[in-house]
């Protein structure tokens, strides 16, 4: 049986992994914010994970990256504000 976790949280675009410090000379985006990360460790870890969040409409991208990960995206709302980017 796995366990199953409602999660409330932020989502964010990052550019680095964890504990990174690189020099770049292209732009990469990857899904982030504390909620989403931990969402998608529960389902790495064999649980089910229902993550609500919200991402603007320049975030519409995320829906599709966090299924990839087995997230349902359903519980991720799209406002039509700007979503939040953090330069890492």
């Amino acid at each position: 049986m796995s366990c199953r976790c409602a999660i409330r949280g932020s989502i964010m675009r990052n550019i680095a992994r964890p504990g990174e410090t690189i020099s770049s000379y292209r732009y990469e985006r990857r899904v982030g914010g504390k909620g989403a990360n931990q969402a998608i460790a529960i389902v790495k870890a064999g649980g089910v994970a229902d993550f609500y969040g919200s991402v603007g409409e320049d975030g519409l991208w995320v829906k599709d990256t966090v299924a990839t990960f087995g997230l349902d995206p359903k519980g991720i709302s799209v406002s039509n504000v700007c979503s939040i980017l953090a330069d890492l």
